[in-house]
């Protein structure tokens, strides 16, 4: 399992799927509709990369090398973030407009 991760400031669901769409999905371009093969969570306030990544379906294979990945760019907390399984990228810029790609993590990243 392969998912690349993304991370946002953002409160409002709606705001943040229209940047997912615009930012992300847009430049992606992949062949199948993105909400086919993606989660995405949004809180009111900020969490810790760790507790905000660990509801996702299969944080198992990314969550730990996420958590430490993010420490390493010394992000502790985001209010939304984006996982789009199955998708590994590969010398990606780390700023997609109002987000920023965290990275791909699990088997085959």
């Amino acid at each position: 399992m392969t998912a690349s991760v993304w991370l946002g400031d953002f409160t409002d669901e709606g705001e943040f799927d229209a940047h997912v769409k615009s930012d992300v999905e847009a430049r992606l371009q992949l062949s199948t509709e993105l909400w086919r093969v993606a989660e995405i969570a949004v809180e009111k306030e900020e969490k810790a990369i760790g507790e905000l990544l660990s509801g996702f379906s299969h944080s198992e294979f990314f969550l730990d090398e996420a958590v430490a990945t993010a420490k390493q760019k010394g992000i502790a907390s985001a209010s939304a973030a984006l996982v789009v399984f199955y998708l590994a990228l590969r010398d990606s810029p780390e700023v997609w407009g109002s987000l920023r790609l965290l990275g791909s993590f699990g088997k085959e990243a």
